[in-house]
């Protein structure tokens, strides 16, 4: 009889055993994992306002925080060229940016650069006034018939004119009319410029270690 009870209360144990070996476990949903891991290396379709491109990162500076300076070296073109970045806007952290120095990276970002009209001239004289700086040697300029100056700024925007060449080139500018602006609409001008670069990084896909 003894032996009975003990050989049951045996089974009882190994049965209560298996049943702790044998308990379903959590199973990890390989999509959680998925993001958490590609977080900072996956790629996307670019919106509509980016461009897609891939270069080294020539060096990192510190601006006012979030910002950041980022040089980019192109080497096909044999260029570099400057970049703003904000660093909340992006997944990586400011330690991550410090290991991308020297290594090629692929990433979007969005170009707003525009030109700058720094003078008009008509025959030599400005339509600046007093307020006319003096002309630069790095200015660009373009001589043609100016459009879209029809009457004075009337709000605190600019208006946006126009200065076509005799190619039919045709470049756009902001400008805050003024009546002497406004006078030679559709006449022969020169307008001396200048290209103020603003492209700022929105993504970033992290290179491989």
């Amino acid at each position: 009889m003894k032996k009975i009870f003990s050989l049951a209360i045996i089974t009882i144990v190994f049965l209560q055993f298996s049943n702790c070996n044998t308990a379903p476990k959590k199973e990890v949903n390989p999509k959680t994992e998925e993001v958490v891991i590609e977080k900072n290396t996956a790629t996307r379709e670019p919106t509509d306002d980016e461009i897609r491109t891939y270069g080294i990162v020539k060096s990192i500076e510190d601006g006012q925080y979030p910002m950041f300076v980022v040089t980019v070296g192109f080497p096909k073109r044999k260029t570099s060229e400057i970049f703003n970045l904000n660093i909340e806007a992006i997944s990586q952290t400011a330690s991550d940016l410090e290991r991308f120095i020297g290594k090629t990276i692929s990433f979007y970002y969005e170009d707003t650069s525009h030109n700058m009209l720094m003078d008009i001239h008509v025959n030599g004289i400005t339509l600046y006034g007093e307020y006319a700086p003096e002309i630069d040697a790095s200015f660009k300029k373009i001589t043609g018939i100016l459009s879209g100056a029809e009457k004075e700024t009337a709000g605190d925007l600019p208006n946006t004119i126009y200065i076509t060449d005799t190619k039919g080139h045709k470049m756009e500018f902001k400008e805050f009319i003024t009546s002497k602006i406004a006078a030679k609409n559709g006449k022969m001008v020169t307008g001396y410029y200048y290209m103020k670069y603003n492209q700022t990084i929105t993504h970033i896909i992290s290179p491989k270690d």
